[in-house]
């Protein structure tokens, strides 16, 4: 999988049942395949990770699918996604479990500002 479709995947999984419940998928399953039943039951490994309810949710939407979950998911897309959305370099840093070192970095990289309200001085 290239890394824009692997990006899309994480998109997507975030969309159906949230950015919080994507990041512990990666964190606890990362480098593993799993296919994605029509159901998941409670022993289910994604169920195990996120709850019985969110992970039928995932499985109503991409059942039949093998899903290779990444190993990392603080991507510098992930960072400017979350920026984008207005979330603090504290709270982007926590919900990737990266350091705010790395959100700084990635968002100067970018050219953008850290704090999207600070006001520019000259």
């Amino acid at each position: 999988m290239r890394g824009d479709e692997g990006q899309q995947l994480l998109d997507d999984i975030a969309g159906l049942v949230g950015d919080r419940a994507m990041l512990a998928l990666v964190s606890e399953l990362g480098g593993r395949r799993l296919y994605i039943p029509r159901r998941c039951g409670p022993s289910h490994p994604i169920a195990v990770v996120i709850g019985e309810d969110q992970a039928n949710t995932l499985c109503e939407h991409m059942h039949g699918l093998k899903i290779d979950f990444p190993l990392r998911a603080a991507g510098r897309q992930r960072v400017l996604d979350l920026h984008a959305k207005g979330l603090s370099n504290r709270d982007i840093a926590r919900t990737l479990r990266c350091t705010d070192r790395h959100v700084r970095q990635v968002l100067a990289d970018s050219g953008k500002r850290s704090h999207p309200h600070q006001l520019e001085l000259l």
